[in-house]
């Protein structure tokens, strides 16, 4: 699961808390060029 997160949100407490629950957390302003490269990396390899 990828969580797309408020800019206000402190990285560290959003690390602490979801790390067992999320695969990685991005901000939603992050570019969609980062997005899309987190995505790309979480797929399996295509077949």
């Amino acid at each position: 699961m990828i969580l797309l997160t408020g800019v206000l949100f402190d990285h560290e407490v959003v690390d602490q808390v979801l790390r067992t629950k999320v695969t990685c957390y991005l901000e939603k302003t992050s570019p969609l060029a980062k997005i899309k490269q987190t995505v790309e990396s979480l797929l399996p390899p295509a077949t």
